[in-house]
C-alpha cells in the first residue's frame, strides 16, 4: 500500500498489472510464487493478491492496465504454454540467445493446445469476482482494460483478433489492446491492431535493450538515442485508427 500511496502522490493513476503468471515455480528467472503454477491450477494466494491490489487501486482512484500473458519469460508466458502443449520433457531455451527464444516461444500461435490453455485462463480470470469488493472483474471499473501479452513479437494476425474478440464477448465494458512494442519487434503497427476487437494501440521505447544507447559510451550513443526515441515517437503517433499509448520506457540511470 505504501507504493501505490507514493504513486498516487506523484499523479500515477494508471498501472499496468501482470494478471498471468505461468509455472513452474522451479524454473529459472521467474516470477514466484506464480499464479498458475500448473494447466488450470492456480494458486489462490496470488489471486487473493491480485483482488487486493485492485481493491486498493479503486479505493485511490486508480485504473488497471491488465496483462495477461508475456511473450519473454520472465512469468513464463508463451514459452512456457509451449512446453505444456509439447509435454513436461520440453525444454525451453532460456536467453542466451534471443533469435533461438523468440522462435521457440512464437510457436505458440500455431500450437492448438497452447492457446487453448491460455484461452481457459482468460475465462478463468475474467469469470472471477474480486472477494474484497464482491465485484465481478468485468464490471470492475478499476479495471480499464485487457491486455493480450506483454511484448509479443512475430504475431499472427489471427491469433490477435481471435484472443481479442473473446476478451471483447467477455468483458464488453472493457477496453482491449495488446501489448506491442510497435515496429522494433518487426511487426507491421497499423496490422497488429486492425481487428476491430482492438481498441486503442500500444508500443514501447526500450533505447539501451534495442542497443541504440550504450551507458558505457553515453557520451557518444545518448544523442544518437534521443534523436532516435524522437523519431520512434512520431511515427508511432502518426498512427491515426486509434488511440495510442506509450506504455513503457526506460534507461539505465
Amino acid at each position: 500500500m505504501r507504493e501505490l500511496d507514493h504513486l498516487h502522490a506523484l499523479g500515477v493513476n494508471n498501472l499496468r498489472v501482470q494478471a498471468g503468471s505461468e509455472g513452474p515455480d522451479t524454473e529459472p528467472w521467474r516470477i514466484v510464487p506464480s499464479m498458475q503454477p500448473s494447466p488450470g491450477t492456480y494458486n489462490n494466494e496470488v489471486l487473493d493478491g491480485l483482488d487486493f491490489l485492485l481493491y486498493e487501486m479503486g479505493k485511490r482512484q486508480m485504473r488497471a492496465v491488465m496483462c495477461l500473458n508475456n511473450f519473454w519469460h520472465w512469468s513464463g508466458g508463451f514459452a512456457q504454454y509451449v512446453a505444456w502443449a509439447n509435454g513436461t520433457a520440453t525444454t525451453i531455451p532460456y536467453p542466451g540467445s534471443y533469435d533461438q527464444f523468440e522462435v521457440f516461444s512464437a510457436q505458440f500461435y500455431r500450437l492448438t493446445k497452447a492457446t487453448e490453455l491460455f484461452d481457459n485462463h482468460i475465462r478463468f480470470l475474467l469469470a472471477r469476482t474480486n472477494r474484497y469488493t464482491n465485484v465481478a472483474y468485468t464490471n470492475d471499473t478499476t479495471i480499464m482494460s485487457w491486455e493480450l501479452a506483454n511484448e509479443p513479437r512475430r504475431l499472427d494476425l489471427s491469433w490477435v483478433h481471435r484472443t481479442a474478440c473473446l476478451l471483447k464477448k467477455l468483458a464488453p465494458f472493457q477496453l482491449v489492446t495488446t501489448g506491442v512494442e510497435g515496429s522494433i519487434s518487426s511487426n507491421n503497427f497499423s496490422n497488429d491492431h486492425a481487428s476491430p476487437c482492438i481498441d486503442y494501440a500500444t508500443f514501447h521505447l526500450w533505447v539501451q535493450n534495442w542497443n541504440v544507447f550504450d551507458p558505457h559510451n553515453a557520451s557518444v550513443t545518448l544523442p544518437i538515442a534521443i534523436d532516435f526515441a524522437k523519431k520512434y515517437i512520431e511515427f508511432h503517433a502518426a498512427y491515426k485508427d486509434k488511440p495510442v499509448v506509450l506504455e513503457e520506457f526506460g534507461i539505465a540511470r
